[in-house]
């Protein structure tokens, strides 16, 4: 007989199982193995060899054979077996901890839709995922063999540990109840803002960014921080390592020295009342130091924005100072003289500054509630804020803006003053008229003190009258009538 069915063909099952077929596969192999039966028609392999019957002999090796190939095709070796019997148990242990203790109702769908799980052509399992988002759940324990990049356990109260040996990019465990990060490498980010467990990282810990304002930390010794630190509301530390150098720190109120400490791009305080100057050479892009000690800024150099609002130590910024925005919101700043701002200027409550260097050019100035006395040789291209000031009587001529704020203010005139979308002179009861050739969106002139309005007036949107002159408000009405008005806004 030339075509010889060999006896270790028949072991098709222990085939089948070694090659650990998906169900899609042994549903095929299951097909296969019918239509080979049906061949042999209930005769034996025996029974063809010993008939000599060549066609079905023929017939019987060629489906064999493609049940044979399909099966090798299949086959894997001791390794890749435990292999994959290692990733089917960590699959089902994975699928046990979405539904039992993360509480996934979808738990299935949602380990498909967050975790890397491949089915090529096998259930082949990988648990790495690289966006965990468990935040607000009532997870108490993450899988040990769960790979993550970024995980978020924000608002989580029972997970009070990772696993030993964790390995992350990013942690976000903000007003969580972790209480360590011992055996846990993160190496990028951590936030553990308001964590009111953790007191310390572990030696070497290496980051570009840590966030740990409001929280329990209470050193970070040992800790090494490249790019951002900030601590704005953490009671406990009192220093940062020598020799730190990061672009941004955000410190708090306890920090008692900036020594060894080096910041080349933002540096931020609140309240501190121990810190009187920074370190001599200081270069930052932004300074943030709101209230507190901070006497002076003498030998640094800030070329952004500075905020010294509710600062009552500082007196002067370093003549040659070039700044975008300066606000100093109810400080003792006495002059800016020597100073560029070329931005924005933010002197509410002030009642120091009486004048601004001359040839200063602004996109914005707010002077609400100051003592700023005059404009003069200043020009603003977009907004000027002089509410509740009482000392500018007009702006300089030729003034072009947007918007005016001027309510409670003494302004007695607009002549040679162009705003082209809001006019705010409520409570201004010493400017009696306005100029000719007006034409914007809003003004508002609450129980101001105008006698009348001009008939070239346009106000495109709302003009509120309320508490103005029936010559006023009569007149308003008859420029609406012609269209020049939209809407009258009159509360009696």
């Amino acid at each position: 007989m030339t075509e010889q069915i060999k006896p270790e063909n028949q072991n098709l099952e222990t085939m089948a199982v070694k090659a650990n077929l998906c169900n899609v596969e042994r549903e095929y192999f299951d097909k296969l193995k019918a239509e080979l039966l049906q061949i042999l028609g209930g005769k034996t392999f025996e029974d063809i060899e010993k008939t000599q019957d060549l066609v079905l002999a023929r017939r019987v090796h060629k489906k064999m054979a493609e049940i044979l190939e399909f099966l090798k095709s299949k086959e894997i070796n001791d390794e890749e077996m435990e292999e994959r019997q290692e990733k089917e148990i960590a699959y089902k242990e994975l699928l046990e901890w979405a539904r039992d203790d993360v509480e996934k109702d979808n738990a299935e769908e949602w380990i498909e839709k967050i975790f890397d799980l491949k089915y090529l052509p096998i259930a082949k399992v990988k648990v790495k995922v690289k966006v965990l988002d468990l935040s607000g759940t009532k997870v108490s324990y993450l899988p040990k063999k769960l790979e993550v990049e970024e995980l978020k356990i924000k608002e989580t109260e029972n997970l009070l540990a990772l696993p030993v040996g964790m390995k992350l990019k990013k942690l976000d465990a903000a007003d969580s109840e972790l209480s360590t990060l011992e055996g846990v490498d993160v190496s990028k980010v951590i936030n553990i803002d308001r964590n009111k467990k953790i007191t310390r990282l572990p030696k070497g810990t290496k980051l570009e960014e840590l966030q740990a304002n409001k929280s329990e930390l209470s050193t970070l010794e040992g800790v090494k921080v490249t790019k951002i630190i900030g601590i704005e509301g953490s009671e406990k530390i009192t220093s940062l390592p020598i020799g730190t150098n990061v672009e941004q720190l955000y410190a708090n109120k306890e920090l008692s020295t900036l020594e060894g400490v080096k910041v080349t791009q933002s540096f931020g305080m609140r309240d501190n009342d121990k810190i009187t100057r920074l370190p001599s050479g200081t270069k930052l892009v932004f300074l943030y130091v709101r209230g507190g000690a901070l006497e002076t800024l003498d030998g640094v150099e800030v070329t952004g924005s500075i905020d010294i609002n509710e600062n009552k130590k500082i007196a002067c910024l370093p003549a040659g100072t070039k700044l975008a925005q300066l606000s100093a919101v109810n400080s003792n700043l006495e002059t800016l003289e020597g100073v560029e701002v070329m931005y924005s200027i933010d002197i509410q409550g002030n009642k120091k500054i009486n004048s601004l260097p001359e040839g200063t050019m602004l996109h914005s100035l707010n002077a609400d509630n100051s003592e700023l006395s005059t404009l003069e040789g200043v020009k603003v291209t977009k907004v000027i804020h002089i509410n509740d000031n009482k000392k500018i009587a007009n702006l300089p001529p030729g003034t072009n803006l947007e918007n005016l704020y001027a309510s409670n203010s003494v302004l007695t005139t607009l002549e040679g003053v162009n705003v082209s979308k809001i006019i705010d002179i409520e409570g201004n009861t010493t400017m009696k008229r306005l100029p000719r050739g007006i034409s914007l969106n809003i003004m508002g002139l609450k129980n101001s003190g105008l006698e009348d309005l001009p008939d070239d007036l346009i106000v495109k949107r709302e003009i509120d009258v309320t508490g103005c002159s029936d010559a006023v408000i009569q007149k308003a009405f008859e420029l609406k009538a012609k269209g020049q008005i939209g809407y009258i806004k009159c509360t009696y």
